[in-house]
């Protein structure tokens, strides 16, 4: 009989005593943990896809987007319809005249394309 097979039958038996650590234990382990100097290099460096200056401008390009939808769009009426290109069609086009749905889905459309930017230049 192996030796293995002698300690697998005392374990199976019940004869086994649990090892205990020492007092201090956990403070020896983290005090060499300390001693060791671990140099940890940084596999690049964060630059911001778009600088200070770039959300500048888009701060100041939404800002008179708003500027000219609320004050200059309520004086200004627009005569042509989008119903009047496609009369076939009976669809109510009334929402799509809004100034503020058509700079929602123009905002939409440029995030998604941002998006598809980055992810190309990330890959």
């Amino acid at each position: 009989m192996s030796p293995n097979d002698k300690k697998i039958q005392e374990l199976l038996k019940g004869n086994f005593s649990v090892e205990e650590p020492s007092f201090d234990f956990t403070n020896l382990v983290m005090e060499r943990i300390a001693k060791i100097e671990v140099e940890v290099e940084m596999p690049f460096t964060y630059t911001p896809v778009i600088s200070k200056l770039g959300w500048g401008v888009i701060l100041t390009l939404f800002v008179s987007a708003m500027f000219a939808v609320f004050v200059l769009g309520q004086k200004v009426e627009s005569t042509t319809r989008l119903s009047d290109y496609i009369p076939q069609l009976n669809i109510d086009f009334s929402l799509f005249q809004s100034p503020v749905v058509a700079l929602s889905l123009g905002s939409m459309l440029l995030l998604l394309i941002g998006e598809r930017l980055v992810q190309h230049v990330k890959t």
